[in-house]
């Protein structure tokens, strides 16, 4: 499923004030020009391929 991760591995109180932040704007609508395929080894994420999107 395609996301957007915002905040990972930051302590809690970081990851509240980004919520915080967020909340009254989401859903939000954006362009993207190409997407990254990531994929986790076991022990950490990695960029396996990207794509480029047309207009």
């Amino acid at each position: 499923m395609p996301h957007l991760t915002i905040a990972q591995g930051q302590e809690d109180a970081v990851v509240e004030e980004v919520e915080v932040d967020l909340v009254d704007r989401l859903p939000f609508t954006s362009r993207v020009s190409s997407v990254e395929l990531m994929v986790h080894d076991g022990t950490m994420w990695q960029e396996r391929a990207s794509f480029a999107l047309g207009e």
